[in-house]
């Protein structure tokens, strides 16, 4: 007997026989979806997930000094040029 009072027939696999009792999965809007991952198939998804936030934010902590660097270059450069004009004008 089946549970909830929904039954569909599917296509089997043929590794299965008639009769068995196969798990499947169920999307919300009834519809069967695919294979229900396994733990080692929701652990590489996690560890996966992790190492992409790792790299994130591992670009993030090199990009921000990197930014502060070439802003300070940037300004530093400036106050010398600035500083060079008024070395090379005659004086008053």
């Amino acid at each position: 007997m089946h549970r909830g009072g929904f039954r569909r027939t599917i296509e089997r696999r043929r590794t299965t026989t008639a009769g068995q009792t196969t798990t499947i999965s169920v999307g919300a809007d009834g519809n069967l979806t695919g294979p229900i991952r396994s733990n080692r198939e929701d652990t590489v998804v996690a560890v996966t997930a992790a190492g992409g936030l790792w790299a994130l934010g591992s670009g993030g902590i090199v990009l921000v000094p990197a930014l502060v660097h070439a802003v300070s270059t940037r300004t530093r450069r400036r106050q010398w040029a600035y500083e060079w004009t008024r070395l090379d004008a005659p004086p008053r």
